[in-house]
């Protein structure tokens, strides 16, 4: 049955095969693996590549992408353990050094991950994805655009929502506002910020806020959001602070509707409580935002501090980090530092500013999970949840994100979700293909931790080391949570 499958999916990507290609014909193999991780079936892919390994344990090639296979299931461990093992096969593998250095950038290792993006480029500057690899790295903009217009120009991409933000990108850092770095100006010191509540009616809460004021004119009502990045307002908010768009931008999020239209700004001065930035990029959209909220602002703009978060009792505390002076600009030269006695702190990944941590779906399936104040509820992958138990197509949800409704919804069962030294039962759990926030990962994305289960917790946020911890306070008032239909 395997080598039927294999033959179906051959003739199916390539349209060129009649029957499977041979074991041992490693270019044809590693043709097969790419097209399947290109199609987003990085299951086959990895059951493929395991095997062209097996028939084949001294070709690099396909050592390396078996290590892809194992990255994209979110395995990183695994893979990171394969691009090790291509590297002694092969010490000058350009892609070796680049899945590493993936894996660096996922677990907080910053230094490793600027030296092996560093490496693969020097091997093989042609390889467009080391280009833009990096590209992410380098420190002086007028580097970061030519190595971009180079990616565009060498047409390896086909993915038009990436070929899109690389456009952007370099549009942005073209303008001499974004040229000036983003500064701490109220002084590297712990502070309390209060939190505003988020209502719907008297007593349903559906989230967080801050009150922040935009170049000592504008103050306005953002919804506090772990799940995103930076500040994002609405046209009337930059309008009347007077921030002018400087380049195009696109924002996604939950939802069928795909990309919303948005620019990107600088605010000479931002500020909130005793916290004050200057020259900080903000995004500007075409569209309004939950009720009671101008925009959202995303935890990681406090990421040179300690955030504690106390949903219940509506306070963050930023706190110092040890040896850091809050300019983070040394963060690249050193790797993160995971404590061996770290109590409860969960060991975190992350993608551009997005921190995932470890899940168990019903004591069964190991995943991983979006930290995400800003979603009204939990969510988990449809397809990670057939796995575990039966899911059921419900008409009745309405589940409405950045990227407008999602048609089809499903629910599952009473469905235990365990991550750091918690467990959560969750009633009628709901069910979403979470395809594209994988794809934004790299890696298997199977759920998001939402109000539902962070609103009674203190969250600690540790974005320098990559360490997360949660803690359980009883509920301190009554609460009416959204229904559920």
């Amino acid at each position: 049955m395997r080598v039927l499958f294999a033959a179906a999916v051959w003739v199916s990507l390539l349209g060129a095969q009649t029957a499977p290609p041979d074991i041992h014909d490693v270019k044809a193999q590693a043709e097969l693996i790419r097209s399947l991780l290109n199609k987003d079936d990085y299951h086959e892919a990895h059951r493929v590549a395991l095997e062209a390994h097996k028939a084949n344990p001294g070709d690099v090639t396909i050592r390396v992408l078996t290590g892809d296979t194992f990255f994209r299931m979110a395995d990183l461990d695994n893979a990171y353990r394969f691009y090790l093992a291509g590297l002694a096969l092969d010490p000058n593998n350009a892609r070796a050094y680049l899945g590493a250095g993936r894996v660096d950038r996922a677990t907080f290792r910053r230094k490793s991950m600027k030296n092996c993006f560093e490496k693969a480029w020097k091997l093989d500057p042609d390889d467009p994805e080391v280009m833009r690899a990096y590209a992410s790295v380098v420190q002086k903009d007028d580097q970061r655009v030519a190595l971009l217009e180079q990616y565009l120009d060498s047409g390896a991409s086909a993915d038009a929502r990436q070929v899109r933000a690389v456009r952007n990108t370099i549009e942005f850092l073209g303008k001499a506002q974004a040229q000036k770095e983003t500064q701490l100006v109220s002084g590297y010191r712990a502070s309390q910020l209060k939190i505003e509540r988020i209502m719907q009616g008297p007593q349903r809460e559906t989230g967080a806020a801050l009150r922040v004021t935009f170049n000592g004119t504008k103050t306005v009502v953002l919804m506090l959001d772990t799940g995103a990045s930076g500040i994002v307002i609405n046209e009337k908010t930059a309008e009347k602070a007077g921030i002018a768009s400087l380049s195009s931008s696109e924002m996604w999020g939950i939802g069928d509707g795909g990309a919303q239209k948005a620019f990107f700004g600088v605010a000479d001065r931002v500020k909130t409580g005793e916290v004050e930035f200057a020259n900080v990029p903000v995004r500007i959209a075409q569209r309004d935002f939950a009720v009671g909220s101008d925009g959202l602002i995303g935890a990681d703009v406090f990421d040179r501090f300690l955030i504690r978060l106390d949903l219940q009792h509506a306070t963050i505390d930023l706190e110092t980090l040890p040896g850091e002076d809050g300019t983070g600009r040394d963060w690249m030269t050193r790797d993160a530092v995971i404590p061996q006695d770290r109590g409860n702190y969960v060991v975190a990944r992350r993608s551009g500013s997005h921190l995932f941590i470890p899940a168990v779906l019903d004591g069964k399936r190991s995943t991983w999970f979006l930290v995400d104040t800003g979603s009204s509820r939990n969510f988990v992958d449809k397809t990670v949840m057939a796995e575990v138990g039966k899911i059921f197509r419900d008409d009745h949800f309405r589940i409405k994100g950045i990227s407008g409704q999602v048609k089809d919804v499903a629910v599952a069962d009473t469905v235990t979700v365990t991550f750091g030294n918690l467990r959560q039962k969750n009633p009628d759990l709901v069910a979403l293909d979470l395809l594209d926030l994988s794809r934004g990962a790299g890696m298997e994305i199977g759920g998001i931790l939402g109000w539902d289960a962070l609103s009674h917790l203190v969250l600690t946020l540790n974005y320098r080391d990559g360490l997360v911890d949660f803690t359980y306070e009883p509920p301190i008032r009554p609460l009416i949570r959204p229904p559920s239909r």
